[in-house]
């Protein structure tokens, strides 16, 4: 029995896979590609506007975010504060995790609080490399 989004027929679907030069891959249910957007970014992107497209029709959405995941970077300047000079695992790790922290704000913000149950769930625990 597969367990893949396309083999359970769900309406949509995206999802994200590592590659090996270490780029992320965006895959649709209907295509692939590469994207030049933060991952971060283009899921809560996808998010709010599969959520915007469903007007006031009941919609369910389970967003995955990959941050904060290896391999560490600096995400994106405008989504967090550290200082991209102080490269240090550390550093880049706790960039991710605010960067995640504007992006999930920036989800809940397009919903209605009101009609809306959120369920937040991390599942990576913090790597060894990044404890001080």
């Amino acid at each position: 029995m597969s367990i893949a989004p396309r083999d359970a027929k769900y309406s949509i679907w995206v999802c994200w896979r590592a590659g090996h030069d270490g780029l992320m891959q965006k895959v649709w249910a209907s295509s692939s590609g590469r994207t030049s957007a933060a991952a971060t970014t283009e899921t809560a992107d996808d998010a709010i506007a599969w959520i915007s497209s469903h007007g006031g029709q009941p919609w369910f959405v389970w967003a995955a975010f990959n941050a904060p995941h290896a391999p560490l970077h600096f995400p994106p300047n405008d989504l967090h504060s550290y200082d991209a000079a102080a490269t240090t695992n550390r550093n880049q790790y706790e960039a991710m995790c605010e960067a995640l922290d504007t992006e999930v704000g920036r989800l809940l913000a397009a919903v209605n609080p009101a009609t809306t149950n959120v369920i937040f769930i991390g599942d990576n625990g913090t790597p060894q490399n990044v404890i001080q």
